[in-house]
Parts: structure tokens; C-alpha cells; sequence
């Protein structure tokens, strides 16, 4: 028989898994029934809750099966509406670039906390105290973290400025999101917050307006609004499942540093 810690590990493996299947069931029957509307952005969701499984195969497997899904949705919803929906096409670029940087990101993520944990990295430091090695990696890492969201970021909006409406740009701010939360600060993943959903409605106002092949297809402006509106929910989903995950990381971390067992 298998140990008790054993079995509780594998069946709280199970309800991942299982939460994974149902999130991407439902995310690819919305994305096939709601003609107007790329609901294949919601991908990000049971890909984040994947990571809970700390299988970096797994991970990487999972994102490559989200991007088939998410052309596979848009071909399949082209079938079924009979409706080109040629303009959405580089929306769906955008999904399946944000999923395959996200599963870089998260395999990257796992490597790096699993050498932290052993030392492997750095042997010449395994003889200086563990919170002296933490404090200077964190306030380097999350220097570094901070000017690559804002970077990010800002090529992102400067892109929305320029491209039309209907090119929903605010998709990739998933992934400044993910990239801040290597930092492990819940006050900086709650600043990007209200900033992302800023940006993600500012190309929308300012930058060009929708061309005129949309009208033609029956797509209104009421229609691009909620696909930018479901970029704002992916946005803060995303957040609260990061902040879980942060707030479980710390937790660990100090548990281990004084010594107690992670229950």
C-alpha cells in the first residue's frame, strides 16, 4: 500500500486534473457557440492551474494541446457559422503566443525554485545563510522582473495604438502578469492589476477604429468591447490565481526557513 501523504498527493493531483478538463471543456464550448467573441483567451486559466502539478513535461504538453485548441476553435467556429472570420485570425496569433510565453515562463519558473532548493546553481553559497542568499536574489530578481513588465507593457499598448480596434492586443498582457509574479510580491501583482486593465482599454479608445470589413460580417463595436471586457476578466482570473500561488510559495519558503514542516 501506498503512503497516506502519497495518496493525498495523488488524488489532490487528480482534482487539478480534473479542474484542468472541465475549465478547457467549457472554455472550447463557449469559444465554438459565441460567434463574435474569442473566448479562447480563457486557455490561460487551466494552464496556470496545471502548473499546480509541478510536472514541467506535463506543463509544456498542456500548453502545445491549448494552442491546437485555440485554432482548432476558430476553424471549427468558421464551419459551423459559415462566416470567415479572417480578422480574427491574428487574435488567435495573439492567444497562442501568450500560452506558449506562458508555458516558457512557468517551466523556467519551476526549474529556477527547484535549484533554489537544493543549492545545485550556486555551491560556494550553500555555507552563507539561506536569508541572507534570499534577500539579495529577490531584491536583484525583482528589479530585473519590474523593468521587464514595464517594458512589456508598453510594447503592448504602443502596438494597440497603432493597430485597429479589432485586434485585441490586451491579450498578451497575461503574460507581463505572469513575469511579475516571479517576484513573489502580492503588491506588485496588485498594481499591475489596475494598470493592465488601463492599457487594455486605452489602444481601444485612442488608437484607430475598426475597419470596415467588420460591419460587413455583422460584428459591432458592442461586440469588440466585450471581447476587450473578457481580456479584463482573463486579467484579474489570472491575478487571483497567481496571488494563491504566491502566497502558498512565501508560505513555504518561511516555513522552511524556520525549520517547521509544510502542512
Amino acid at each position: 500500500m501506498l503512503p497516506s501523504t502519497d495518496l493525498a498527493l495523488q488524488e489532490h493531483q487528480a482534482r487539478i486534473m480534473r479542474s484542468c478538463a472541465a475549465i478547457v471543456a467549457v472554455t472550447f464550448a463557449l469559444d465554438l457557440c459565441l460567434f463574435p467573441y474569442n473566448a479562447s483567451v480563457l486557455h490561460i486559466i487551466p494552464l496556470l492551474v496545471c502548473a499546480k502539478l509541478n510536472r514541467r513535461r506535463w506543463l509544456v504538453g498542456f500548453g502545445l494541446l491549448l494552442i491546437f485548441l485555440t485554432y482548432l476553435g476558430y476553424f471549427a467556429k468558421v464551419s459551423i457559422h459559415g462566416r470567415k472570420l479572417s480578422f480574427y485570425m491574428p487574435n488567435r496569433h495573439l492567444v497562442a503566443l501568450t500560452l506558449l510565453v506562458v508555458s516558457a515562463i512557468l517551466y523556467l519558473w519551476q526549474g529556477v525554485i527547484h535549484r533554489l532548493h537544493d543549492g545545485r546553481h550556486v555551491p560556494f553559497l550553500r555555507s552563507f545563510e539561506p536569508t541572507i542568499f534570499e534577500e539579495i536574489e529577490q531584491s536583484i530578481a525583482r528589479l530585473v522582473i519590474l523593468m521587464l513588465c514595464v517594458l512589456m507593457i508598453v510594447l503592448v499598448l504602443l502596438l494597440d495604438l497603432v493597430t485597429p480596434a479589432e485586434i485585441n492586443f490586451p491579450i498578451l498582457f497575461a503574460i507581463p502578469l505572469v513575469i511579475g509574479a516571479w517576484a513573489r510580491s502580492l503588491k506588485l501583482l496588485w498594481t499591475l492589476v489596475p494598470i493592465l486593465c488601463l492599457c487594455t482599454w486605452i489602444g481601444f479608445v485612442w488608437g484607430p477604429p475598426a475597419s470596415n470589413l467588420i460591419k460587413t460580417i455583422g460584428v459591432s463595436n458592442l461586440d469588440l468591447i466585450v471581447n476587450r471586457t473578457v481580456a479584463n476578466l482573463v486579467i484579474l482570473a489570472v491575478a487571483t490565481i497567481l496571488h494563491v500561488a504566491i502566497t502558498q510559495w512565501n508560505k513555504s519558503s518561511a516555513l522552511a526557513r524556520s525549520g517547521e514542516p509544510d502542512t
